[in-house]
């Protein structure tokens, strides 16, 4: 599919003595401004939110009753932010766009008017169209903040490398952490087969890990899962990670910023958050999206309320595989907001609010094609083994790579007689016609004689003209010994490959747990009975002895970490299967 493109419609709002003032910076129709007042009361605006985000709780799929409630919200919302020449203009944009076969970006600019950051703008209804507008990859709807440094477009071949941070501290409501594992594992299944995205899980959800695995690993997009806060003082969101013990340690989006700023594939965070779904004004993903846009960032897609499972699930896999078809990141949630939508979760595609630095949202320049073509063409026939070259027997077209030698011209002569008496009727009645009528044999005497000087400067000039022919023979024919070995040393060897199993990537010492980032797959997973056949299954295992990168792991290098209490000495036994 060709790449979507979009024209630009900015919209900023800034507060004023009556309320607030909507201004068009920048459209395809030009420019336009309104004077608003603020479209909902304090209590209306709790209401809602408070009733949408209950309903995450306990329902899936939400009835008519519910649908009816956030059209009419939106519909309001719209009537007071697009009013007089604002509408207008958006609508003369939208005309515009039609006609240029594009689409319409609707960028948001809150800076100035941070209050409106809590409202669900994503609801936003279009009453002549009877339509939300970030339902649709034709109006992605974006909070824009326009930050003077430029984002270029991350060029990378799939698979794309997710990162999962699931943090769930032990003095705060537990998540089920493996389950939630296992729901965004089942949700990328078939894009990890594909070979298009790479899952991996930070093994302790601490900034020192996630520092460290930064600076050893890529990594194009961070998938965060657990409890979000909010600071009344500072007026700031917070995420909460782990201490080394196990306990929460709140981290502020500006801090979080820091960390992820250095490392330069990262191109996108998700922020999920799970249990306690928002009850009251204030987003507490909402300080902490932006302030990772402004660390530099270039897209942060938070969660404004809490997702069902089956809805996370869907949402995962529609964002990744539309980013890894090339979607721009707001062409790509809105088609991940229309899988919600038809999958049933008829609110829940209002959840994911997009928080955008990057002018027109290409995060990643992907070519995908050579990918898919390479994994359909590996799905139809298995991999072919790698053939040694065969020194004794050369391909044909290798000696012609040595020094060519020019193809002799000594039998033009002959040739040229051979035309002559093969023609000669016809060509010279012609040439006597035109030049009134020469006779035959001054003709034929003419070309004897250019025949016979050709042929003399040929021998004076290139030597022996009978030896020309047997030179031409010679260099056709089977290269020597010294050329094969000379072309056997220019041609690489083809490396043998590395039989299927695990294989570290780094040295190990004797007792040191293992990680993901530690271990490789090579060829798909082992079958030897020896062998660990996973990764999951050495996680939770010890080295027995120290070992090099590159050494494929068997059962006998490893020791089982008991499960004890006191995990500060590792109690290892043997975990190979018995019979």
């Amino acid at each position: 599919m060709e790449s979507l493109r979009f024209l630009d419609f900015d919209l900023m709002f800034q507060r004023t003595a009556e309320g607030y003032r909507a201004s068009v910076l920048g459209s395809p129709a030009g420019q336009a401004s309104v004077e608003l007042a603020p479209p909902f009361s304090d209590l209306e605006i709790e209401n809602f939110l408070l009733r949408f985000g209950r309903a995450r709780q306990s329902v899936r799929r939400l009835g008519t009753p519910q649908i009816e409630f956030a059209q009419a919200f939106g519909g309001r919302l719209f009537e007071a932010a697009f009013n007089g020449e604002v509408r207008s203009c958006l609508r003369s944009s939208l005309d515009e766009a039609q006609r240029l076969d594009l689409g319409l970006r609707i960028r948001l600019r809150l800076a100035e008017a941070p209050e409106l950051n809590d409202l669900p703008w994503e609801f936003l209804l279009h009453p002549g169209l009877n339509r939300f507008l970030a339902l649709s990859a034709e109006t992605p709807l974006v909070r824009y903040l326009d930050l003077p440094e430029r984002i270029r477009p991350l060029a990378v071949k799939p698979p794309l490398k997710v990162l999962t941070v699931i943090s769930s501290p032990v003095d705060f409501a537990p998540l089920d952490v493996e389950s939630e594992w296992r729901k965004l594992q089942e949700s990328l299944a078939e894009l990890q087969a594909r070979g298009l995205v790479v899952l991996s899980r930070l093994e302790s959800p601490t900034l020192s890990h996630l520092q460290r695995w930064l600076r050893r690993e890529d990594c194009h997009i961070l998938h965060f899962i657990g409890h979000g806060g909010f600071n009344r003082k500072t007026d700031d969101g917070l995420l909460l990670f782990s201490d080394e013990k196990g306990r929460g340690r709140e981290v502020t989006g500006q801090a979080l910023g820091t960390l992820l700023h250095d490392h330069r594939p990262l191109r996108l965070a998700v922020l999920n958050a799970c249990e306690g779904a928002r009850a009251s004004r204030s987003d507490p993903f909402a300080g902490v999206a932006q302030n990772l846009v402004r660390q530099g960032i270039p897209a942060v897609v938070a969660m404004q309320f809490e997702f069902s499972d089956s809805a996370a699930i869907s949402f995962a896999y529609e964002l990744y595989a539309a980013v890894v078809d090339g979607y721009p990141i707001d062409a790509a949630l809105a088609e991940a907001r229309k899988a919600l939508y038809f999958a049933g979760h008829e609110l829940e595609w209002g959840t994911p609010v997009l928080y955008m630095r990057s002018p027109d949202g290409r995060l990643f320049d992907i070519g995908t094609a050579e990918v898919i073509a390479e994994t359909r063409v590996a799905s139809v026939e298995p991999k072919p083994a790698a053939q040694k070259p065969q020194p004794d027997a050369p391909k044909p077209a290798t000696p012609a790579v040595s020094k060519p030698i020019p193809a002799p011209i000594a039998p033009r002569p002959v040739e040229v007689k051979a035309a002559g008496a093969t023609s000669t009727g016809k060509s010279l009645s012609h040439a006597s016609s035109r030049r009134g009528g020469l006779p035959v044999y001054v003709g034929l005497a003419a070309l004897l004689g250019l025949a016979v000087f050709i042929g003399v400067r040929l021998f004076l000039g290139n030597g022996q003209p009978e030896t020309k022919p047997q030179e031409v023979k010679t260099s056709l024919a089977e290269p020597s010994g010294a050329e094969i070995t000379t072309l056997a040393q220019e041609t690489p060897a083809l490396a043998p490959e590395r039989p299927a199993g695990l294989y570290l990537t780094t040295p190990v010492h004797k007792g040191e747990k293992i990680t993901e980032s530690m271990v490789e797959v090579v060829g798909g997973e082992s079958r030897g009975q020896k062998e660990p056949q996973s990764i999951q299954e050495v996680l939770r295992n010890c080295f027995e002895t120290d070992l090099e990168a590159g050494h494929k792991v068997a059962w006998s290098d490893l020791r089982e970490i008991a499960r004890a209490r006191n995990r500060k000495n590792h109690v290892c036994r043997d975990p190979r299967p018995r019979p």
